[in-house]
């Protein structure tokens, strides 16, 4: 079990930001669950977890994204989560998905799944791909 402190992952994801993602050429920016720690990717680089996301009855909910302007520029958050039987009293296998996103809680977003921070104009690319149904994803508005 470990603690999340708002401003220390607030400073970690300013961090990153700066490293890594604001001047870069990658399109995602996102905290890798094992590592613990912040990477970066193409869109053509994390087509392959989509894919196995539409395997594993991942979906996206369209108030899990959320587009805000940081430094002069425009990102957005996405947060993918575990689509659940509506029957609660079958037992439901956690995993990593059920954890809660600290990318997502520095920018004051309490929400468990697998969150990726988009720049705007990737993420347009990739959100047609998911509503047309590429990966399999359930995208649910």
């Amino acid at each position: 079990m470990s603690v999340m402190i708002k401003c220390e992952e607030a400073n970690r994801w300013k961090n990153a930001m700066k490293e890594y993602f604001i001047e870069g050429n990658d399109d995602i920016l996102f905290l890798h669950n094992y590592s613990n720690t912040y990477m970066v990717a193409l869109n053509e680089e994390i087509v392959t977890q989509f894919y196995e996301f539409g395997k594993q009855d991942i979906q996206l909910l369209k108030h899990n994204i959320r587009k805000f302007p940081y430094k002069k520029k425009n990102y957005v958050m996405v947060v993918f989560n575990k689509e659940y039987p509506e029957d609660k009293d079958e037992e439901v296998e956690t995993s990593d998905i059920d954890m809660i996103s600290r990318m997502a809680f520095a920018l004051n977003f309490l929400v468990s799944g697998f969150a990726y921070l988009f720049k705007e104009d990737a993420w347009n690319k990739m959100e047609k791909r998911i509503k047309r149904g590429e990966f399999g994803i359930k995208y649910i508005k």
